[in-house]
């Protein structure tokens, strides 16, 4: 029988998520497993935010004991890690194809984009899980490699596509997680998180400020008619660069 793993080594990232859950166990009408655990630890982040899930808050949603939990995780790390990756899975990658009539490269990129945001905006907290630990789980490998398609054909080098893609991962994170921490509850009574731009012209004055009174007076800091208004300009601005990049390498070849 091989020995029992030491509760202070975790396996990597790789490890955690990629090896199979095994067979459910149990007494009652669903046994307990990986998936299981997960889901409800998904569910539970969902409603209460990440900072509700330990393994005793997961265990009584499931009702189980919390010690029954780590013969199907081992930690709240692996845990963690696998909400990470089941999320990012289930949602699917966007299908890249390379037909001649396809979309270009801008357009599936942009699908890219709006893909991950939906699930960023979906579940708030997955931001929250560091980068270095979630960065090599399988599903976001699966994500990258679209994200390296959807540049196939552009002529940019390999590592120019990185720099691209980390970009504008980096653009929907901040997008996703400026909205999400900006959003103002329906019982909201301060003044400047429900109406921002029509406090500060209430107390900007112009021969001090004079750059910011002027764009508070054309409305600039107001609530934005659209979700999408600050998303799709600055997703707009970021690949009309790409573009250049693009177009700049067309012209050195």
């Amino acid at each position: 029988m091989a020995a029992e793993q030491s509760p202070s080594v975790r396996p990597g990232p790789l490890g955690a998520v990629g090896r199979d859950a095994g067979a459910a166990l149990g007494t009652g009408r669903r046994g307990l497993s990986a998936d299981r655990v997960v889901e409800a630890a998904v569910a539970l982040a969902d409603a209460e935010g990440l900072a509700a899930v330990s393994m005793s808050n997961v265990a009584r949603r499931l009702g189980s004991a919390p010690m029954s939990l780590y013969r199907h995780v081992a930690d709240k790390d692996e845990l963690l890690l696998r909400m990470h990756d089941t999320v990012w899975r289930s949602a699917s990658a966007p299908e890249v194809t390379g037909a001649p009539d396809g979309p270009g490269w801008r357009a599936r990129l942009s699908a890219w984009c709006h893909a991950q945001r939906a699930v960023l905006l979906a579940h708030p907290w997955l931001e929250e899980i560091r980068l270095a630990e979630r960065a090599g789980t399988p599903s976001q490998l699966v994500w990258l490699d679209r994200g390296f398609a959807c540049l196939e054909g552009t002529g940019l080098a390999e590592h120019d596509k990185a720099d691209a893609l980390l970009l504008l991962s980096g653009f929907v994170l901040w997008e996703a997680r400026w909205r999400a921490e900006t959003a103002v509850p329906a019982d909201e009574v301060n003044p400047l998180a429900r109406d921002f731009g029509g406090t500060l012209r209430g107390v900007v004055d112009a021969r001090t400020l004079p750059s910011l009174r002027r764009a508070l007076e054309a409305g600039a800091l107001d609530a934005p008619g659209s979700s999408y208004g600050t998303f799709e300009f600055g997703l707009g601005r970021i690949l009309d660069g790409i573009e250049a990049l693009e177009q700049g390498s067309a012209a050195d070849a």
